[in-house]
C-alpha cells in the first residue's frame, strides 16, 4: 500500500489517510483528497449534476419535467399547499410520478399507502381523545 499519493484535482501530494476509499480504483482511494472532495460537492455544479441524477435515477424524469409540475402547481404542495421544499411524489408499485408535495405530506401519504386503514385509525383515535381519565 502506497503512503503518499497525488490529488488529481489539487495536485498536491499528500499521506493517504487524506483520501477516501473507493475499491473501484486500482489503489483502493478516491483520485481526489477529501478536502478537493467536500469543495466539490459544495459548489452549485455539483449541487445540480446530483438533482438532475436524482430525478432521472429515482423518479425517471428530468429538470424540464419537474419544471412543469412545479408551474403546473403554482410552486405549492399538491396537498396543503404550503411551498416549501417541494419533492417528487410518486406510486411506489408503478413508478409514476403524481406531483410534487412538501416532505411533510409527501412522509404521511407515503404512511397511508402503507398502512391502507390509517386514515381510520387516526380518526378514531382522536375522536377518543381524553377517553382515558373517565
Amino acid at each position: 500500500m502506497l503512503d503518499y499519493k497525488t490529488c488529481g484535482k489539487c495536485r498536491k501530494c499528500k499521506h493517504e489517510s487524506q483520501f477516501s476509499l473507493n475499491r473501484h480504483r486500482f489503489d483502493g482511494l478516491d483520485q481526489w483528497c477529501k478536502q478537493c472532495r467536500f469543495d466539490y460537492r459544495q459548489t452549485d455544479r455539483a449541487k445540480e449534476l446530483k438533482r438532475s441524477s436524482n430525478l432521472r435515477f429515482r423518479y425517471g424524469i428530468d429538470e424540464e419535467v419537474y419544471d412543469q409540475l412545479f408551474e403546473k402547481q403554482n410552486g405549492d404542495c399538491g396537498i396543503c399547499h404550503e411551498s416549501t421544499n417541494l419533492v417528487v411524489d410518486h406510486d411506489h408499485n408503478t413508478g409514476e410520478v403524481r406531483g410534487l408535495l412538501c416532505s411533510n405530506c409527501n412522509s404521511t401519504l407515503g404512511k397511508w399507502e402503507k398502512y391502507n386503514n390509517m386514515p381510520e385509525i387516526a380518526i378514531s383515535y382522536l375522536s377518543n381523545q381524553g377517553d382515558w381519565n373517565e
